[in-house]
């Protein structure tokens, strides 16, 4: 049965890379940096200089809204360009010149402050009974923290998963599509199936790195067809892989190898390797 569920979504995975790929999008939703008051989205090098998305105020800002800066908290600079009109006259007559000043003022994160509650919108889910189960029966899988951020990823060093928290997905389904994928990553840590190569594997775009996210992704889709979620996945699977797919020139081949890494890694998180193994001592 877990084989024809293996091959059953995995056809249909190459079944819409022969379609056609769409672009793939990260299926939760990051914060962008606002200020809390204006709700206005900070721009051009702000973005960078504001260490993540979310609600920024700046001290004037907390202490009028009755709020206070908690003790050890850092400001972030924010820059902006204010136009100084300079007068030049000539000898017949005067001009008007204007010219960008920069100037710069300092903001702190609605995190760093106390007494001032967040006015962000966001969806509330509630967890869905067959992924957590599949999730709790990891028998000594990696550290899992949920933190809102704009990143999702599984650290081989940690032996971690951190996933942007569950409200940030606007379907819960892609949530767990997520978290699973990076379930699937972690199984290929050395004190499990030992499949990581070295460096490169670690290597954004490399072409063993292209290949462990096609492992991840297709166990991902394999796991989430198990809890009954496949239809919400499927397609973020099919667009993701082809993007990886596009990497490694293009060989749909490559599916059929990652499957079947991708099998041995749905068995070790379900436990299904760990049963057949002590059949195996039994019958011996």
């Amino acid at each position: 049965m877990a084989n024809q569920v293996a091959a059953y979504v995995t056809e249909r995975i190459i079944a819409q890379l022969q379609a056609g790929m769409v672009p793939w999008r990260r299926p939760w939703v990051a914060d962008p940096a606002i200020n809390y008051v204006s709700r206005t989205a900070y721009r051009g090098i702000n973005t960078l200089l504001l260490p993540e998305g979310g609600e920024y105020l700046t001290f004037k800002q907390v202490t009028d809204l009755g709020g206070r800066i908690k003790k050890g908290s850092t400001s972030h600079m924010v820059i902006y360009y204010k136009m100084l009109v300079r007068r030049e006259a000539t000898a017949d007559q005067e001009e008007r010149r204007s010219l960008p000043l920069l100037r710069y003022y300092r903001v702190f994160a609605l995190a760093d402050t106390e007494g001032i509650p967040s006015t962000l919108v966001t969806a509330t889910h509630q967890p869905l009974a067959e992924a957590e189960a599949l999730v709790a029966g990891y028998e000594n899988g990696p550290t899992i923290l949920q933190v809102r951020q704009d990143r999702a990823c599984y650290s081989p060093a940690l032996d971690q998963v951190t996933m942007p928290t569950i409200n940030q997905f606007p379907e819960v389904a892609h949530f767990y599509g997520t978290l699973l994928h990076e379930l699937v990553h972690s199984s290929g840590h050395k004190s499990r199936l030992d499949r990581f190569d070295g460096v490169d594997s670690t290597v954004f775009a490399s072409e063993s790195y292209g290949k462990e996210e096609l492992i991840a992704e297709i166990g991902a889709a394999i796991l989430a067809s198990r809890c009954g979620i496949d239809r919400s996945t499927i397609g973020q699977s099919a667009a993701y892989i082809g993007c990886w797919i596009t990497t490694l020139q293009g060989d749909l081949t490559l599916i059929v190898g990652a499957a079947g890494k991708a099998q041995r890694a749905v068995d070790w998180i379900t436990g299904a390797a760990r049963e057949l193994s002590a059949r195996d001592d039994l019958a011996a």
